[in-house]
């Protein structure tokens, strides 16, 4: 007795994978990827072989789910010969679902061959991961210019092997604000938990010590980038200046007053004439040590000596 030919639909999947970090780059290769689903449907009306005229499967008609193995292939039923058509309905983690369609023939080919197969492929994209940061001025939540922030591994970062790339706490990418305060890191980032830390303030402010954590885990196969985004606000620096009387510590008017920065005196920071309150500078450098000069003092007072300050964080 004749059996009728059947058909095998062939399908893998591939994708990039971490596989390493080197030089300050995350490597990715493509690999087979374990756990996409697939819908294989009828394109056209599937007839019986027997040419009776009798539809076994009406066109559009789902005739075959089917998951890719660890090594990113699978095969359907056998089916009866026809055109069919593959769609992708489950994305494996950490990826994106593709929106192809792949179309397969089953046809016969010989009186030796049982099963014949057609194959369909298919590569997904990796969900991205694009982390900035907003610096901004506390007061006025201008931007800021010139602030480095510090992206680090929050935990142990591993390949597709389960191997250690990038250990916890490991810098990954150092980065500065540009005029409008934006901070946008470059790098290639996989699916994991990362930490931001300002490690140097713009300058005339001082620096945010908050640590925020960037929890950049899978959104689901519709979401292409996870983008995320922070804000660190800075104070400007400020030193009250005033000048007393030594026997009453009331304010003394008229004194006339500089402060330079010790390492440069032709860079004058500011100048004043002393009055009833207390003198305000914003904007000194953490770290720089500066001279507070008095040249003129006023009348029935000697000149002060010189002041030395540093600016502390």
């Amino acid at each position: 007795k004749d059996t009728s030919v059947k058909g095998k639909v062939n399908i893998e999947k591939q994708g990039e994978v971490l596989v390493d970090f080197k030089d300050g780059k995350f490597v990715y290769e493509q690999r087979g990827l374990a756990n996409a689903k697939y819908e294989i449907f009828a394109r056209e009306d599937i007839k019986d072989p027997s040419n009776d005229g009798k539809v076994l499967y009406k066109k559009g008609t789902v005739v075959d789910t089917i998951t890719t193995n660890a090594e990113g292939k699978a095969t359907s039923k056998a089916l009866p010969l026809g055109e069919y058509s593959v769609r992708e309905i489950k994305a494996p983690e950490g990826f994106v679902l593709s929106d192809k369609v792949e179309n397969v023939s089953l046809k016969y080919k010989d009186q030796n061959t049982a099963i014949v197969y057609d194959n369909a492929s298919f590569t997904n994209e990796r969900q991205k991961v694009s982390i900035s940061v907003i610096k901004k001025d506390y007061d006025s939540e201008v931007g800021l210019l010139g602030a480095e922030f510090t992206l680090l591994a929050e935990k142990d970062i591993k390949n597709y092997k389960g191997e250690v790339v990038v250990e916890a706490e490991e810098i990954i990418e150092v980065a500065t604000s540009n005029v409008d305060g934006k901070v946008t890191f470059k790098s290639d980032l996989p699916l994991t938990n990362f930490m931001i830390k300002e490690s140097k303030a713009p300058t005339g402010y001082s620096t945010n010590n908050e640590v925020i954590i960037a929890y950049a885990n899978y959104k689901g196969q519709d979401t292409k980038v996870i983008n995320l985004e922070y804000e660190f606000k800075n104070k400007i620096t400020k030193v009250e200046i005033s000048k007393q009387d030594i026997t009453d510590s009331s304010e003394i008017e008229g004194a006339y007053l500089t402060v330079f920065e010790k390492d440069n005196n032709a860079v004058i920071v500011d100048s004043w004439v002393s009055s009833k309150e207390p003198h305000m500078i914003k904007g000194l450098e953490v770290g720089k040590t500066y001279i507070l000069k008095e040249t003129i003092s006023p009348y029935g007072f000697a000149v002060s000596q010189d002041i030395e300050f540093t600016i502390k964080n």
